[in-house]
């Protein structure tokens, strides 16, 4: 039997059954602290188009903090890679091994400790996820949410808020500091939240696609979910 994996990667399009340790610590997330200052929604949206469009690669480290309706944290570091249209790298280094690419209309789920990988098509469930944002058609996604922006002279802080029910988040922060995409904050119906920093980040630098191709390793085993009976 196969033991599953947890994607809790902000950029992941799909949720698997749990399997990933947590780690409990002392002290909340923290969300970065709300500005004064809101646009209306037509002119929030337009800029955040217009700030979004402009990414057409990002790569950087990350550092992610999940808080689950129950209280329990879990924290994560790695990097990511990202290139329009529709590739990501999302690469778990702590507390364990773990790697999302998404590729030719698939993703990769490599689980180094379990030895495992999923492979799932890149289908309709992700055209809603922060990925798509970052990835994907950003007027397409955006056409969904009313969307607000607080500010002050470093910050600028674009909130989401799904126009219809969502299963998949209540409210999604994209915050930008001094113009750079600094950090991705999630909340979900069921009190959960997610906070994604990143640092090094470097914007519209050359990604190869070859970056984003998986090399399986020999002896893993492998759950193909797209229907594909060849490796």
């Amino acid at each position: 039997m196969f033991k599953h994996l947890k994607v809790i990667a902000l950029f992941s399009a799909v949720a698997l059954s749990a399997g990933s340790p947590v780690n409990v610590l002392a002290a909340p997330v923290k969300p970065v602290a709300a500005t004064a200052v809101q646009d209306n929604d037509a002119k929030a949206a337009e800029k955040l188009t217009r700030k979004l469009e402009k990414i057409r690669t990002i790569s950087a480290k990350f550092k992610q903090e999940s808080v689950g309706s129950d209280g329990r944290i879990r924290t994560e570091s790695g990097s990511m890679q990202i290139k329009r249209p529709g590739k990501f790298r999302w690469d778990t280094a702590s507390p364990f091994e773990q790697e999302i690419v998404a590729l030719d209309k698939k993703i990769w789920l490599v689980d180094r400790d379990l030895q495992q990988v999923i492979i799932q098509i890149q289908d309709q469930r992700m055209s809603n996820t922060p990925a798509q944002l970052l990835s994907g058609d950003v007027k397409e996604f955006l056409k969904d949410y009313q969307i607000g922006l607080y500010r002050d002279d470093k910050q600028e802080r674009f909130t989401l808020t799904p126009a219809g029910s969502s299963d998949l988040f209540e409210k999604l922060d994209i915050i930008f500091r001094d113009g750079v995409l600094n950090s991705i904050e999630l909340r979900d119906s069921l009190g959960g939240r997610r906070r994604v920093e990143l640092s090094d980040v470097n914007v519209n630098g050359m990604i190869s696609d070859s970056d984003f191709r998986v090399e399986i390793p020999k002896g893993y085993d492998v759950i193909d979910q797209t229907g594909n009976t060849e490796q």
